[in-house]
């Protein structure tokens, strides 16, 4: 009988670790607005015979 509660309980422990990952992820952390946004420009040289063109 122990041996049984003893899977039942690491069972319930992975499914509610899983299920918690899932909402942690769907959470309002994960709004684009609260991301970090960066711009950079960069200058490509070096490239011979290649013509690269600017947004």
């Amino acid at each position: 009988m122990k041996k049984i509660i003893t899977y039942f309980l690491i069972l319930l422990l992975t499914v509610l670790t899983g299920l918690f990952i899932i909402e942690m992820n769907l959470r309002d952390w994960r709004a684009d607005e609260l991301r970090p946004h960066y711009e950079y420009t960069v200058k490509i040289s070096g490239l011979s015979g290649t013509e690269v063109q600017d947004k």
